[in-house]
């Protein structure tokens, strides 16, 4: 009897997980995500921007360890390349498109430090990393703006 109270269970269990597998709901990243209120919808996900940050940290510890990592996502063909970091810890990569390109630093820094730039072949800024013009911030605000 036991056996059977146990295939039963696990029957049951395997048509939920199927079901609501099968009505969207899946256990991933942006389905996480999407279960939280404190996220603003589309923050992440907003398609039309030709440039957008995918992720970043600014890292420290009780050891002394700090680092800054900041990943980027492109899909315009007019950006040639990428230049984010301070005065005298600037990093500039070649721009690949719908291809992550990632800035690490052994160093801490805030976002507002980064003064991040997208420029085309001729060095001209296209976009810039930064909030909205505007008095009233937003979390959602900070991304890449053209220029």
């Amino acid at each position: 009897m036991t056996k059977r109270r146990l295939g039963v269970a696990t029957s049951v269990i395997l048509l939920i997980a199927l079901f609501f597998y099968l009505a969207g709901y899946k256990l991933d990243a942006v389905s996480a995500a999407r279960a939280n209120s404190f996220l603003p919808m589309g923050y992440y996900f907003n398609n039309d921007d030709s440039i957008k940050t995918i992720g970043g940290v600014l890292y420290s510890d009780d050891k002394g360890r700090v680092a800054t990592v900041i990943s980027v996502l492109l899909s315009d063909q007019k950006i040639s390349f990428l230049e984010i970091g301070p005065d005298g810890n600037r990093i500039r990569k070649k721009a690949e498109l719908n291809t992550p390109i990632t800035f690490s630093w052994d160093k801490s820094f805030p976002w507002n430090d980064f003064n991040a730039k997208a420029l085309n072949e001729d060095g001209k800024v296209l976009y810039e990393y930064r909030y909205a013009k505007s008095n009233y911030i937003r979390h959602e605000d900070l991304k890449w703006y053209p220029i």
